[in-house]
């Protein structure tokens, strides 16, 4: 559709997060007709803020959006993805090895996730593992974080349908630049991309590295340009104000300038987020 700038008569919505927002009159029409053009795919818990997440993702395009929603629920259906966390049960080795898992909630009540990717032999459980399962894993992780979001909402009375991520890129070098290990991480890239849009609130990258600029090309082109709006790049020392600005320190592990330790006391929540040695 056209453009939908700042001067077009605007329509107020209910919600407040920031997702949703306001709608201009044009918008509103769009999400009417989208609404309409998808009806026979949607469920009933499909309510228009879900919609406008497809809408958005795909710039208020509604041949885009109707498109990419179809691929959706299409893919879904196909990998059996409502069921996948009692259907798929991950490796042993990737429970232990692989990096990643949560440590509260932000100041919004957003589940944090939190992944000191620096510290993840990406070559390491590439030779021990499928690539398939590292994927399905990953894919575990969202469902799983969904039903978290969900429990959030009924818990808080208002909709939690976004997460905060914090990846550690301490200990990143040129190991991480082994093309099978990034081409996977890409893949991940993707299927978040495409089928779980506008969940991002934000992605804080601390403890970047020299190395970063040249993953960071890498990895770009599979990074929608609304996501590249919501990450902030930091180096070794000035992220934990930042993040302080986000997260209620009891929230946020002890080494990004919190308070929270795991049951070992582990200031980087070891058993909580994944590998940290």
């Amino acid at each position: 559709m056209g453009d939908t700038g700042a001067q077009a008569e605007v329509l107020p919505t209910t919600d407040d997060s920031g997702v949703v927002g306001t709608l201009t009159v044009e918008q509103q029409s769009a999400l009417n007709t989208f609404r309409d053009k998808v009806k026979d795919v949607i469920r009933p818990e499909h309510d228009d803020r879900f919609l406008l997440k497809w809408l958005k993702a795909r710039k208020f395009d509604l041949n885009k959006s109707e498109e990419m929603l179809r691929n959706s629920l299409s893919w879904r259906e196909k990998n059996n993805v409502d069921t996948i966390l009692e259907d798929f049960e991950s490796p042993e080795v990737i429970k232990k090895y692989f990096t990643g898992g949560t440590s509260g909630f932000d100041k919004e009540g957003c589940p944090i996730w939190v992944d000191p990717l620096g510290r993840l032999d990406f070559k390491g459980l590439m030779t021990s593992v499928k690539q398939r399962d590292l994927l399905l894993h990953k894919l575990c992780d969202l469902e799983r974080f969904s039903k978290v979001m969900l429990e959030q909402s009924r818990k808080l009375g208002k909709v939690i349908d976004r997460e905060t991520i914090i990846y550690d890129m301490e200990k990143v070098g040129m190991r991480h630049l082994w093309k099978p290990g990034i081409d996977t991480f890409n893949q991940f890239v993707t299927l978040v991309e495409d089928n779980y849009p506008e969940r991002l609130k934000f992605i804080f990258i601390v403890n970047a590295p020299k190395i970063f600029p040249v993953i960071w090309k890498l990895v770009r082109p599979f990074v929608a340009e609304e996501t590249r709006k919501k990450i902030k790049v930091f180096g070794t020392t000035n992220y934990k104000d930042t993040l302080l600005e986000h997260i209620d320190a009891d929230q946020l592990p002890a080494a990004y300038g919190g308070t929270l330790v795991d049951k070992f006391g582990d200031p980087r929540c070891g058993d909580m987020v994944g590998n940290t040695v």
